[in-house]
This record gives structure tokens, C-alpha cells and sequence, in this order.
């Protein structure tokens, strides 16, 4: 009989905490963690100014004849949206070939965004050949003071050797060498004399 008892009070108090525990469950509402959504959306970084330069450099005309003259032009733009401060282009002379005008190098102060400036010089070639000209460099500071260097591409310019007339024959003053008559033509000769001879004495 006691052992019914101990049975039925375990079970009454099993029906009772099992809905109130099941109750409680539903009752807690999902609420996603601030921690969670803050690794998920960061924020948004800084947009960070652009910095940039495009530099060229070409030959003009690029096909010429031996002593000619060519013009080299170095140009640099900015290609960037912020402004360039102290920039500095330099150029060599290309070998086989002699500078006759202007300058090789150049200092500004400043280049404005979507700006160009740059150097032109002339030289004159010495040599016949195609020659690969040296890149040119520009070195510049962007809006923080941070220097940058870059460079152009290697133009060609092509030297044309200068024709030279083939020989041609002269006439010369030498005398012409005449072939002396032999045995025979002195023979025919003393021939057609001795007939010329006898026809006149005929009467």
C-alpha cells in the first residue's frame, strides 16, 4: 500500500512541473546579440584619395636618314585626383645621336589633377642602325609628402644609311691599241698593189 502511494505522488508531481517548465520555454523570446550584428555589418571604411601619374615619351619623326634630326618629348599627366608637388623629370640623350636644342631635365612645383607638363628636345642622329631609346623617369610627392618615382617606355627610332651611287665607266684618255697586220695582210697588200700596178700599164 505504501508503495502505491510513493508511486501516485511522483506521479502527480511529474504532471505538475512539466507544463510549468514547457510554459516557461516559450515564453523566452529570440533576440539576436549586439555582438553578433556587429560582426557581421562593420563599418563602412574611409573612401581614401586616389594618387597617380602617367608618363610618355616619344620620337618624332621615327623613321629618319643618317645626320637627320629627331624630337623627343617626355610628357607626364596626372592621372590622380589629388594634386603633385614638386615633380622632377629627367631625360638622357639617346647614344648615336647628339642634342641640338632644349633640355633633357625639368623641375615644376605643382600638377593639377588631369594636368600634363613635360620637356622637348631635338637631336641629331650620327649613325645608320634601330636604336631603343632609354626609358625617362619622373619623381614626384603626393598630398602627404610621400615621393614616388616612375618611368616611361622604351620608343624606337629607325636611321637610314645614306645611298651611294654605284661606279660608273669613264672614258679615258689612254690611247686604243691597234693590231699590227701579219704575214698574211702584208702578203694581201703587196698583192692588190702589184694588180693596181699592171692595170695601168695595159693601154
Amino acid at each position: 500500500m505504501k508503495k502505491i502511494s510513493i508511486l501516485l505522488s511522483i506521479l502527480l508531481v511529474a504532471l505538475f512541473v512539466y507544463p510549468c517548465a514547457a510554459a516557461e520555454e516559450q515564453s523566452i523570446p529570440y533576440e539576436p546579440s549586439d555582438e553578433i550584428n556587429s560582426i557581421a555589418t562593420p563599418p563602412p571604411s574611409e573612401t581614401q584619395p586616389l594618387v597617380g601619374a602617367v608618363l610618355s615619351k616619344s620620337v618624332n619623326p621615327q623613321t629618319i636618314n643618317q645626320n637627320q634630326i629627331v624630337t623627343i618629348t617626355v610628357i607626364i599627366r596626372n592621372s590622380g585626383q589629388t594634386a603633385l608637388s614638386d615633380i622632377e623629370i629627367v631625360d638622357t640623350v639617346p647614344a648615336n645621336f647628339e642634342l641640338r636644342r632644349g633640355e633633357t631635365q625639368a623641375a615644376y612645383s605643382a600638377l593639377e589633377p588631369g594636368e600634363t607638363i613635360g620637356i622637348q628636345y631635338t637631336a641629331q642622329s650620327t649613325n645608320a642602325g634601330i636604336f631603343t631609346l632609354d626609358a625617362a623617369t619622373a619623381r614626384f610627392a603626393d598630398q602627404n609628402g610621400t615621393y614616388q618615382t616612375i618611368s616611361s617606355t622604351n620608343p624606337w627610332v629607325e636611321v637610314v644609311a645614306p645611298v651611294t651611287d654605284e661606279p660608273t665607266d669613264e672614258p679615258t684618255d689612254e690611247p686604243i691599241a691597234t693590231e699590227s697586220p701579219g704575214f698574211e695582210g702584208i702578203a694581201a697588200i703587196i698583192g692588190i698593189i702589184t694588180m693596181m700596178a699592171i692595170l695601168m700599164k695595159r693601154p
